[in-house]
């Protein structure tokens, strides 16, 4: 055996040449993390980890949209039933971004709270490294790379997105470089400062563009025209700039990638096309001023002066730079000027229109200062040595000091170790309805401004409100999607809002809603703050049939008195008195008692056995829904004109099914065979892309993101 290793083998010379080539690749790897721009690199991202230490190591708060994810059964389940339970219910599909994070949970193993704190703490670093990424080819050194990456990592949008729960923009954060270098490296030319690559690489560039952009928007359903935005700012810049062709190309990959998003969505984006503007996530939000927009005040951090020093180290090349660099730099500060008007000219025109979270509209503006930063650098480092010392210099100087003043601010908000995120949720406060299930499952109802609720919500009457089920809930609950009920919930609070009724709980019992929840702060006492809405405080607390609870600071609570479980049977005798094909729900309600029915426990496929009487489902009426009781189907009917009713005859177990037939599991494997099909598409153009870098001899195509 040892000849035939030695001699036929050669095992001894083939270990001897993987020892040799590991010690240099060691060699390398050790040379070049001893240089100081490696460094720089590296010691910025140990201060994004060291700021989000105590999310890592302990609890991220489920606030806003950072809501707890259930396990990987449930979130499978929430993604592939036909039904989904957020809201009053709705026949609308799931959203994709339930199974990408089963996908991430499955990685790690189903360990869902790790993936979530993952994707909340390693966004920042994640996208301080995909920065870098865009910018390394702009020049030989990594100068421009480590500073590009500084500029957008102590920008404190990032931080705002952390600190008020605001998933999707900080997910869209992490990836808008990758994307905007994806369209770069489709428009660029060669020799245009580096920018650019082959016909492969184009085609790997729509492929990449068409997936981030997929990724971003099953997170944030706006993301879905990111890219579009960013190709108008390359149209807009073309009076000043020129590069007509680029910005042309620009138009075409971010149009064709942002289409190709929307099929590989499909049928969740139909869902939400035609859907009102809360399904997308556009609700009226507190207008913020223009000198809060161009700081990137959108939440606790950037209270100061230090994030203006972006602007300054910004402005560098316009200065220094010539040639490609300056007309790249010119788009960049275009993309700024877009993101800006975006997010704040809404609000001018008309401050209750709907409008995305500002975090997300000024993405752009993030990433355009990031890109003017690194042009900047790169024409000092390559250029200016040229240069006699003159006003160059000194402009260079006045960046750099700009440069540091956003990082200086950036330290503050790392001493906490959770970027301000408040200590505890509401989940955890009000941990004990967990335990009320025994009494039949309920709904919560919750009403405050978008900002402070801990879920997506819609609006109505000046406030936000969202549902929840049998407690806080969790992602599940995500982008709830216009439902036929919505109405009846809304003019309940437009009563409320006028003071019209003093029975709200009547109003809202049909619906199972126990408990209604008047919050004012992301969390228990701390967090996002937004004025309690005193019409809304002063009228629950005048009504007859809800009772005030004990909470803390930031949430006035109140228990329905006469609520009825979402499942439960009124008896006969009083069935009767239930209106059946109501024309005036609320007006019905308020005429009704229901607070007597009789949860019905057990699974909806087999409950226990209940009746005889009239079933009620507090879910949206919709005629597929069916129930079995004795092996005889039961008779449906549409109950206070919204809800689901059973008219069951006898005692017996009740078996409630739903019958979405076989287009949507269809749609969603073929969503599922997309989506496979375009990763392969990828995986292969990178593979082309590389080997043909390989037989060019050029080792940087191909290293953009």
């Amino acid at each position: 055996m040892r000849t035939f290793l030695t001699v036929r083998l050669h095992a001894g010379d083939r270990l001897a040449d993987v020892s040799t080539r590991t010690k240099v690749v060691v060699d390398e790897a050790s040379r070049r993390l001893t240089r100081p721009e490696a460094l720089s690199g590296l010691t910025l991202l140990a201060v994004l980890l060291f700021g989000a230490r105590s999310l890592i190591s302990g609890h991220v708060p489920a606030i806003g949209t950072f809501g707890r994810w259930p396990g990987l059964d449930g979130l499978l389940s929430a993604y592939w039933d036909p039904w989904r339970q957020s809201g009053l219910g709705t026949d609308a599909a799931a959203p994709p971004v339930l199974a990408a994070m089963s996908a991430l949970g499955t990685a790690l193993l189903g360990a869902t709270s790790s993936a979530r704190t993952v994707v909340v703490a390693g966004a920042l670093p994640f996208g301080a490294v995909a920065a870098y990424r865009m910018v390394r080819r702009l020049s030989p050194s990594a100068w421009p790379a480590v500073a590009a990456a500084a500029a957008y990592s102590a920008n404190p949008l990032p931080r705002n997105a952390i600190a008020r729960g605001r998933l999707g923009p900080l997910v869209l954060f992490a990836l808008a470089p990758i994307l905007f270098g994806a369209i770069v490296q489709f428009v660029g030319e060669r020799g245009a400062g580096g920018l650019g690559s082959s016909p492969i690489g184009k085609r790997r560039a729509l492929l990449s563009t068409a997936l981030i952009t997929a990724t971003a928007t099953a997170v944030w359903p706006p993301a879905i025209v990111f890219a579009p935005a960013v190709a108008v700012a390359l149209v807009l810049a073309v009076p000043l700039v020129g590069g007509a062709r680029i910005a042309l190309r620009g138009l075409g990959i971010a149009v064709a990638g942002s289409a190709l998003a929307f099929v590989l969505l499909a049928p969740w984006s139909f869902d939400v096309l035609g859907g009102d503007p809360a399904t997308i996530g556009l609700v009226p939000r507190s207008p913020l001023g223009l000198a809060d927009v161009l700081g990137f005040r959108t939440g606790p951090a950037g209270a100061g002066w230090a994030t203006w020093g972006l602007y300054l180290a910004a402005a560098l090349p316009l200065l220094v730079a010539t040639g490609a660099r300056l007309a790249w730099a010119g788009r960049a500060w275009l993309m700024v000027a877009v993101s800006v008007a975006l997010a704040w000219l809404p609000a001018r025109l008309d401050p209750t229109s709907p409008v995305p979270a500002h975090d997300g509209l000024l993405v752009g503006a993030a990433l355009g200062l990031a890109l003017a930063v690194g042009l900047g650098v790169a024409a000092i480092v390559d250029d200016l040595r040229q240069f006699l010392f003159g006003w160059r210099q000194v402009a260079a100087v006045i960046a750099a000091f700009g440069l540091c003043l956003p990082l200086l601010g950036l330290l503050p908000d790392t001493f906490g170790g959770r970027y301000r995120m408040p200590q505890r949720d509401w989940e955890q406060a009000l941990g004990w309805m967990e335990q009320e299930r025994r009494d039949g499952s309920f709904r919560v109802l919750w009403l405050g401004a978008p900002d402070v609720l801990p879920l997506d919500s819609r609006s109505t009457a000046g406030i936000g409100y969202g549902i929840t089920f049998s407690g806080v809930g969790d992602v599940t609950a995500l982008q709830p999607s216009e439902g036929a009920a919505d109405p009846v919930v809304e003019e309940v609070l437009r009563l409320l809002a006028e003071g019209r009724t003093a029975r709200a709980g009547h109003l809202i019992a049909p619906m199972g809603i126990r408990y209604v929840a008047l919050v004012s702060r992301a969390g228990p006492g701390s967090g996002a703050r937004a004025s309690t809405d005193q019409r809304f405080a002063q009228a629950l607390g005048g009504q007859l049939d809800l009772a005030e609870l004990e909470s803390e600071r930031g949430m006035l609570l109140y228990e329905n008195q006469v609520w009825a479980a979402t499942r439960s049977m009124v008896p006969d005798g009083r069935s009767d008195r239930v209106p059946i094909d109501s024309d005036d729900p609320v007006a019905d309600a308020a005429r009704t008692r229901i607070d007597l029915a009789e949860p019905i426990g057990g699974a909806l496929g087999e409950s226990n056995p209940t009746g005889p009487g009239l079933m009620l489902w507090s879910q949206e009426y919709d005629e597929r829904w069916s129930a079995e009781a004795g092996g005889r189907k039961l008779e449906h009917v549409r109950t206070f004109g919204w809800a689901n009713g059973f008219i069951v005859p006898e005692r017996a177990a009740i078996d409630l099914s739903y019958d979405r037939g076989l287009l949507r599991p269809a749609m969603l494997a073929g969503q599922a065979a997309a989506w496979a099909i375009a990763c392969v598409a990828l995986w292969r153009a990178r593979r082309d892309e590389a080997a043909e870098a390989a037989s060019d001899g050029d080792p940087d195509v191909g290293s953009s993101p």
